[in-house]
């Protein structure tokens, strides 16, 4: 769900482990809306989300849950119940191809469960040396297309839309980075004659935030 206003957004995990082994994760996603409430509800979210890890030769498999606390935090009619797996295959020098599936569960009526697929392609570039930190910074790329299964959200079923993420990541110290982002979501066209949704119109998303990981 994209929301048409500013917001604020933090996230919070920890992990232990190591890929060779299973690592074990978990934490919490938040945002908070900035706009009016003409906006719409869905700028205030928190996410509650833990999983793991494991690489296997050339894969990294991810597996985790979450639970959305949508909208009115108080309610749980737009709440969601959130199962993702996603298979990142790391032998390519170039690109890293992967493919991802998520179920989306509901705690009402109002709204279909559904399923929702990606199959995408990332890359990690080098750009150069931090002038800040000892560190290289690197312009992280991420496109991606999804599909949906047929009546999931009560929409009709196969390609939804495409999206292109650009993330930079400048160090400003040994554990903070300074990351500005774009974010283009191309859909396949509203299938259902509802507007603000993920199929309203193209969206463009600029943003940023601050990472610290110790």
């Amino acid at each position: 769900m994209l929301y048409d206003a500013p917001a604020w957004i933090s996230k919070w995990s920890l992990s232990s482990g190591s890929l060779t082994n299973f690592q074990i994760y978990g934490g919490t996603w938040s945002s908070v809306g900035l706009s009016s409430e003409e906006a719409g509800k869905f700028g205030d979210e928190l996410d509650l989300f833990a999983g793991i890890r494991k690489k296997i030769g050339h894969f990294v498999f991810d597996v985790s849950g979450a639970y959305f606390i949508l909208g009115d935090w108080d309610k749980s009619r737009d709440d969601r119940v959130i199962f993702d797996t996603q298979i990142d295959y790391v032998g390519l020098r170039v690109v890293e191809p992967y493919v991802a599936v998520r179920y989306f569960g509901t705690t009402s009526d109002a709204i279909r469960d559904g399923w929702f697929f990606w199959i995408g392609l990332k890359r990690k570039h080098h750009i150069a040396t931090s002038p800040f930190a000892e560190r290289e910074i690197f312009l992280n790329v991420n496109g991606s297309l999804a599909f949906a299964t047929e009546r999931s959200f009560g929409r009709e079923g196969g390609f939804i839309f495409a999206r292109i993420q650009t993330t930079l990541d400048i160090p400003l110290s040994k554990h903070i980075s300074l990351c500005p982002t774009y974010m283009v979501q191309i859909p396949s066209g509203d299938q259902t004659g509802r507007t603000g949704d993920f199929t309203d119109g193209i969206h463009h998303i600029w943003g940023g935030f601050l990472s610290a990981k110790w």
